[in-house]
């Protein structure tokens, strides 16, 4: 099993996106976890060891991301879990609790890097 610092869970409603980043992350040697909103993530990170960095779509169903953020700050074993959100709204500026916000579609390439830039590499 990887370390937790080399894994990520990505939180997307979308199955093709989520689908894409699993298969891109994977194939670079990171541990992927998935959940298809806020609520299911939440569960997830209950069983899970501490992702090194959570992506994070905003608009879900059942739970959004702006949602996700607020209750994971009252569980302080994810609290300080790196966030980075994915928004397709057009002009993405700061949330609260997320370490960055980008813009979506995103090129794997993007993606990719700000994985490595959140992900320390085991020695």
């Amino acid at each position: 099993m990887t370390s937790p610092q080399r894994s990520i869970l990505i939180v997307e409603d979308s199955e093709p996106i989520r689908t894409t980043f699993r298969l891109a992350l994977e194939w670079e040697g990171y541990e992927v976890f998935t959940a298809q909103n806020g609520e299911e993530a939440l569960t997830l990170l209950r069983v899970i060891p501490a992702p090194g960095l959570i992506l994070l779509d905003l608009s879900m169903p059942v739970m959004d991301g702006e949602e996700f953020l607020s209750h994971r700050f009252t569980n302080n074993s994810v609290a300080n879990i790196p966030t980075v959100v994915l928004t397709a709204a057009g002009n993405p500026t700061a949330i609260a609790g997320a370490e960055k916000v980008v813009s979506k579609p995103i090129e794997l390439g993007a993606l990719l890097d700000m994985a490595a830039s959140y992900c320390r590499v085991p020695q």
